[in-house]
């Protein structure tokens, strides 16, 4: 642990501005679904097949598997995250955790939360269906070019 005047210098350079938002995703399709599973060349019939989805411990639907579930909601948090930054950005997931699984006429919606200090941005985002929780996840955005209109520049420059 530093000193006080340790802290109040990074008090000084370390500027947070929480912000949260949500965006809601069309409906999960079961072309969808069959069409992810197969690019991921998952070809287990759980998959494929409303049928054999129905003899298992599951809801009876065909599901994303693992690898396209993860691929689908890597892609919600990635779309939700860039569009509210208008520019290209690049997300590090460190973390997602699967809750439920993904089935078609899943109307997925992402709520995101970011917190800016200096040039590290943390976003936390939880991806809902209704009121089920699918997958909650965090990360650190790399913002790739000119900062967001409500992204605060002035103690960008400021010496270290």
């Amino acid at each position: 642990m530093g000193t006080a005047v340790e802290a109040n210098q990074v008090a000084a350079h370390a500027w947070v501005l929480p912000n949260v938002w949500e965006r809601e995703f069309p409906v999960v399709t079961e072309e969808e679904i069959s069409a992810k599973t197969k690019i991921h060349g998952n070809t287990k019939p759980i998959h494929h097949d409303n049928a054999i989805a129905r003899r298992t411990v599951v809801r009876g639907e065909k599901l994303l598997g693992v690898v396209a579930s993860l691929s689908h909601l890597v892609g919600y948090i990635e779309t939700a995250v860039g569009e509210r930054f208008e520019q290209s950005v690049v997300m590090v997931i460190e973390r997602l955790q699967m809750v439920s699984p993904l089935y078609a006429g899943a109307l997925p919606r992402v709520a995101c939360e970011v917190e800016i200090c200096r040039r590290i941005v943390r976003v936390k985002a939880t991806v809902r269906n209704g009121s089920e929780t699918i997958a909650i996840g965090s990360g650190v955005l790399l913002l790739t070019e000119m900062e967001p209109a409500w992204f605060p520049t002035d103690f960008l420059d400021q010496p270290e």
